[in-house]
């Protein structure tokens, strides 16, 4: 297989989706258009073109509104993305400040241990003080840094996650970070995770890590679209039960039963939303992968 050439493939079909996301809200501004204009001709007679022009502004204000929230939400770029799944960041301090804490009134003080862990980042002075499974993970990162002539990235490692996978994000080099699960580092030999890092450095290489993040923005605000749609179409739902079950099922029931529902699609659109997408460039060309 020609794998460069099945990268531009991919790349092109990538590009692909940005015109698709856009048709989509086209799509809602001629939707829109339709029933507002039929609204007004069955109900008034005529056509007011302020309302017409009124709706375009409201979806198109709607979609950029979307995506200004979430590119505020990503200023911090990859490390934004980490930090919103839960990734604990592999941290160097070169910092002069000493490692020690105090012993008692007389402020005696020895040495901190040499690894420092908390909820957001495991700290040591030199990355040989790493515990063994992440020191492999960060002198393979560092070796294949080198090897590809790109700035290593900042390292993180989902410390709950027991599946194989990673990903990149960033908008520069800057911000860039790599993401591991930690059953990657536990269960992968040296081969497969130079093999998994390597594939992940070249999305780096080929700017998909960067394409991932303006997805994102894009899509929050296709978000904020369905949500506005979302009642109409549960109503509908809604009228459509009521009248296939009246007489059968209390109206009470099936009012409560209705919005647990309900509440579980929104908070599971809300999250594919903020971390599905991270692979979905990612996972198109890496048919040979350890993803």
């Amino acid at each position: 297989m020609d794998f460069f050439a099945q990268q531009r493939i991919r790349t092109r079909r990538s590009l692909l989706l940005y015109g698709l996301f856009f048709l989509i809200v086209l799509t809602h501004i001629a939707v829109a258009l339709g029933v507002v204009w039929l609204l007004l001709t069955i109900f008034t007679g005529g056509i007011y073109y302020w309302a017409l022009v009124l709706v375009i502004v409201w979806i198109i204000a709607s979609f950029v509104g979307g995506s200004f929230v979430e590119y505020r939400r990503l200023r911090a770029g990859g490390r934004a993305i980490a930090q919103r799944v839960g990734a604990v960041r592999l941290f160097v301090d070169s910092s002069q400040d000493a490692w020690e804490h105090s012993q008692g009134v007389a402020q005696q003080h020895t040495a901190a241990k040499k690894v420092r862990f908390s909820d957001r980042q495991i700290a040591v002075r030199d990355e040989r003080d790493f515990p063994p499974v992440y020191r492999r993970y960060y002198e393979i990162a560092q070796q294949l840094a080198i090897a590809s002539g790109l700035d290593m990235p900042i390292l993180y490692v989902l410390p709950d996650e027991q599946g194989i996978n990673g990903f990149v994000a960033g908008r520069h080099s800057q911000d860039m970070v790599l993401v591991v699960t930690q059953g990657a580092l536990d269960k992968l030999s040296d081969e497969a995770l130079y093999g998994l890092i390597g594939h992940e450095y070249g999305h780096i290489l080929h700017g998909d890590a960067t394409f991932n993040l303006q997805l994102m923005v894009v899509l929050a605000g296709l978000q904020i679209l369905y949500d506005w749609s979302d009642p109409i179409s549960h109503n509908s739902n809604r009228l459509i039960s009521d009248n296939r079950y009246a007489g059968s099922i209390d109206s009470s029931v099936s009012q409560s039963a209705l919005m647990p529902q309900r509440s579980i699609d929104s908070h599971a659109r809300r999250t594919e939303a903020q971390t599905a997408i991270i692979d979905a460039v990612s996972v198109a060309p890496a048919e040979s992968s350890y993803h």
